[in-house]
């Protein structure tokens, strides 16, 4: 059984540098490189303080008590976040981003408010069982060729003029 001698240590520590696979920490009495042994992947930065655990000159980082650097969380395959029971909530300071082949959504609801939606495509198809309504101050469509709608009856409404513009006007 192991025990700890007057040579060991378990505390925080201050990262002085960074390289890959090691991290030069200062501790009270001396700095020292320290191997990361945590769960998850940490690129620590200068000014963090991280939980160093160690002998002699053999040291472990197993926490990060105050950090500013990056965290990944890799898996070899499939990764299921699950709350059954609960929520899962993200929050983010500067952003959420997604990049995947494909994204799927299933819910029974979606309720989003936001200040500007942005969507460039290459192709958007949107399919409504019931009824799709727009309610909105104002509606600017442009559309370089073909406008087309094509529907059982048209019924347009309008509280002041209506202007039709166009170099051929055909009905009926």
């Amino acid at each position: 059984m192991n025990t700890l001698t007057a040579t060991s240590y378990l505390g925080p520590a201050k990262v002085v540098e960074a390289r890959t696979g090691r991290i030069l920490v200062a501790m009270p009495d001396k700095k020292a490189w320290v191997t990361p042994a945590m769960q998850f992947t940490y690129e620590a930065s200068a000014g963090d303080t991280l939980l160093v655990i160690g002998q002699d000159d053999l040291f472990y980082a197993i926490g990060v008590l105050n950090g500013s650097g990056r965290t990944a969380l890799q898996v070899p395959g499939d990764l299921d976040l699950q709350a059954p029971h609960g929520r899962i909530r993200m929050q983010a300071r500067d952003g959420l981003e997604f990049r995947a082949k494909a994204v799927q959504f299933v819910a029974e609801a979606w309720d989003a408010a936001l200040g500007t939606v942005r969507q460039s495509c290459e192709e958007l198809w949107t399919k409504v069982r019931g009824a799709m309504r727009i309610s909105t101050r104002r509606r600017e469509t442009r559309i370089r060729e073909t406008d087309r709608t094509r529907a059982g009856r048209i019924i347009q409404t309008a509280a002041k003029d209506v202007q039709i513009d166009g170099e051929k006007i055909h009905l009926g």
